[in-house]
């Protein structure tokens, strides 16, 4: 059986570019150029495009065209938190950035009040950073923490302000407090760097720009 038209300019494309003929960050010619390439219709190179964006080969850029995707390297880290991390992917040679938090006030979903032991629909705090390697979207990371830490004392949670020490540790000096748990609710899809996001159980992979991590933490004094 022959094999459809749009399968067969996506195979030979996927060809060029696993020979190197067409280097990561290439832009591809125009569906116009591929069209007179190939003696193909537009909607034919339309989908030969989109089975190669569907396995994360090329990405489209608006306004600007369709690139050959860059291959990234997972690097695994381990689940820490302020300057450790930081200075983890350091010693390993990347270079690690951590945006600002946003800072925010949320009545508790369901699934986050029955790990932090708290009424759904209380409210809590949530603080959400992006974690870069080189330049690259590692993880972005949503942790909740209960009000009642704020009004025991925990005021820099509600800064928009990073804790270079880390949370945890913050907790602990200003509060007296230690963990005692720890939940991670992960989500990742396949995006244009083709590396699905893999756990262990105190590391992460990095794994392009479309994960996410939604952690929370539990405190006891003691």
């Amino acid at each position: 059986m022959a094999q459809a038209k749009y399968r067969q300019i996506a195979q030979d494309l996927l060809e060029q570019i696993r020979s190197g003929a067409v280097r990561p960050g290439d832009q591809l010619p125009s569906e116009l150029e591929l069209g007179e390439k190939y003696s193909a219709s537009r909607n034919t190179i339309r989908d030969a495009v989109k089975w190669l964006t569907l396995r994360g080969l090329v990405e489209a850029k608006p306004g600007q065209g369709t690139f050959a995707a860059r291959r990234i390297k997972p690097f695994v880290t381990t689940l820490a938190e302020g300057n450790r991390w930081l200075g983890e992917v350091g010693n390993r040679g990347g270079t690690a950035m951590v945006t600002v938090p946003q800072v925010g006030i949320r009545g508790a979903p369901r699934y986050i009040a029955d790990r932090l032991h708290v009424p759904e629909g209380a409210q809590i705090i949530t603080r959400r950073q992006e974690r870069y390697i080189d330049r690259t979207p590692s993880s972005l990371q949503t942790t909740a923490y209960s009000m009642d830490l704020v009004q025991q004392g925990a005021t820099r949670l509600l800064a928009a302000e990073n804790i270079p020490e880390g949370t945890v540790a913050y907790l602990g000096e200003r509060l007296g407090l230690r963990q005692v748990g720890h939940r991670d609710r992960r989500r990742t899809r396949r995006g244009f760097s083709g590396f699905p996001m893999t756990v262990g159980p105190r590391s992460s992979r990095s794994s392009g720009p479309d994960t996410a991590t939604a952690t929370t933490d539990r405190c006891r004094s003691g």
